[in-house]
């Protein structure tokens, strides 16, 4: 038998890899199996026993943690398995972390690798601008750079940047032309991109639409104390931008250095230079400050936060 692991922290990762081992084989049937609902000596039968179509079994395990909680007795059952060269099958074990704080799993973990490819599939290690760019060029879409950029910034994960990638293909099928005006259209942005546009429409004092956003938050349920907190993370995250960006850093050098996607760097690197450091940095003191006082019972945090806003 042939093995992989695939360890990853997001499941479009293993996907990939999944497809191209598919993609390697005769015409495979895919099966998939759980442990929190399939007992181990059903995954074993399985893999023990030829398609009724003579086709090759690709058996995809999720979950790949549960097999440590397994016996002695069923892992070497199943390491035989693994372990016969005659058997045409394959066996894909997915995970994010496998727990070896025991010498117990550690050993059955080592064991069920000795018979198998390890990969580890990081969405870190990933360039989610390049992997849009990859896949639009793939199919013979244009799209604009900007475009991009908003796209990344809005997709959190590289399964959800899929689904909007897909999502955008469909909608430009017969033109193959993306804009910025489609991504803003069609993909959902997630709650950091509002808390953005707050945190510059407190810098610009613009009433209007600080007010029409806390609506917004407050249809959603965002508590006041909990948009207060956000609040303090972004200034905290454009002070320390706008230092950095006094030495001319890269847009990729600080998509690096806060672990945050290429476009969301490029817009705030954009803005980091119409800002002014002083005014970010008496918003973060405000906001501290009332952070304390809320914490502390010396104010309602609702009237704080319209309080700060009407400052």
């Amino acid at each position: 038998m042939v093995n992989f692991i695939i360890k990853t922290d997001d499941y479009a990762l293993a996907e990939e890899k999944i497809n191209s081992i598919i993609n390697s084989m005769d015409n495979p049937d895919v099966l998939y199996y759980d442990l929190k609902d399939d007992k181990i000596y059903n995954l074993i039968d399985e893999l023990s026993t030829i398609s009724l179509f003579d086709n090759p079994k690709l058996v995809i395990l999720k979950g790949g943690n549960s097999l440590l909680s397994e016996s002695d007795s069923k892992i070497n059952d199943l390491c035989t398995v693994m372990a016969d060269s005659n058997n045409s099958n394959v066996l894909i074990i997915v995970e994010d972390v496998f727990d070896l704080k025991t010498p117990e799993r550690f050993k059955k973990y080592n064991l069920i690798k000795k018979y198998s490819q390890e990969f580890d599939l990081k969405v870190q290690d990933v360039s989610l601008d390049e992997y849009a760019k990859r896949s639009f060029d793939s199919d013979g879409y244009d799209i604009s750079s900007d475009a991009i950029n908003m796209l990344c910034n809005s997709s959190q994960s590289l399964s959800m940047l899929k689904n909007n990638i897909d999502k955008l293909k469909c909608y430009r099928i017969d033109e193959k032309h993306i804009s910025w005006e489609d991504v803003d259209l069609l993909v959902n942005k997630p709650i950091d991109d509002d808390v953005y546009s707050l945190t510059n429409a407190v810098l610009r004092h613009d009433k209007k639409h600080i007010f029409e956003l806390c609506e917004g938050f407050k249809y959603i349920g965002i508590k006041p104390s909990y948009l207060i907190s956000l609040l303090i993370n972004k200034f905290e995250e454009l002070y320390n931008v706008h230092i950095i960006a006094r030495g001319n850093v890269k847009q990729n050098d600080i998509a690096t250095l806060f672990n945050i996607s290429s476009g969301k760097a490029y817009y705030l690197l954009k803005d980091s230079k119409n800002q002014s450091l002083e005014e970010i940095k008496n918003n973060l003191e405000l906001l501290l400050k009332l952070d304390y006082d809320v914490k502390k019972g010396k104010i309602d945090e609702q009237l704080g936060l319209e309080l700060y806003f009407l400052n």
